[in-house]
């Protein structure tokens, strides 16, 4: 099995990273870090393997999600991003005043309980055109939104194989 894996024709490469942004996978681990500077500004994007579904019209599409994370001095701003047709679309923007807090001590459900901002759908979409405008200047668009798909499909293989040689070796 393992073989006719890597033999596939289709077997995705491994995309070309984005200048500027960093990549580390994880072995053995769905997520991985995109993380880059601006000015002085620290950007993370977390994101894990994206799966293919059918949409209502019975077309494949891949779905899933990933956090956004522009830390400047002690504070940051967060964002809930998806990712759908090679599109970056923007769910929520939190604003989180003592990020080595938020980040060290609390737990998901102390975070949970933090406001999260309002819904995007209700903003003005001046302040949302501005804020895309605020992402697309650090990089943060659909090219790195087809990066995230792309790298997600090639470590998924990676993943894969990996997993396919430990278990044969295991049960042999």
């Amino acid at each position: 099995e393992l073989a006719g894996e890597q033999a596939r024709d289709d077997r995705p490469n491994e995309p070309t990273v984005p200048s500027g942004w960093t990549v580390t996978p994880t072995d053995g681990s769905q997520v991985f870090l995109l993380s880059k500077t601006f000015n002085n500004e620290k950007i993370t994007i977390e994101s894990s393997f994206y799966n293919e579904s059918v949409n209502a019209e019975g077309a494949a599409e891949n779905v899933g999600s990933m956090e956004l994370t522009i830390q400047k001095n002690n504070e940051a701003i967060v964002c809930a991003l998806d990712v759908e047709d090679d599109e970056l679309v923007l769910d929520s923007i939190m604003h989180v005043g003592d990020y080595k807090t938020y980040n060290s001590t609390l737990d998901s459900e102390e975070r949970s309980k933090l406001y999260g901002g309002p819904e995007i759908s209700e903003l003005d979409q001046q302040v949302v055109g501005n804020f895309v405008g605020y992402l697309e200047e650090r990089g943060i668009n659909d090219d790195i939104a087809k990066f995230v798909l792309d790298y997600s499909s090639f470590r998924e293989q990676k993943e894969y194989e990996g997993w396919l040689s430990k278990v044969s070796n295991f049960t042999n």
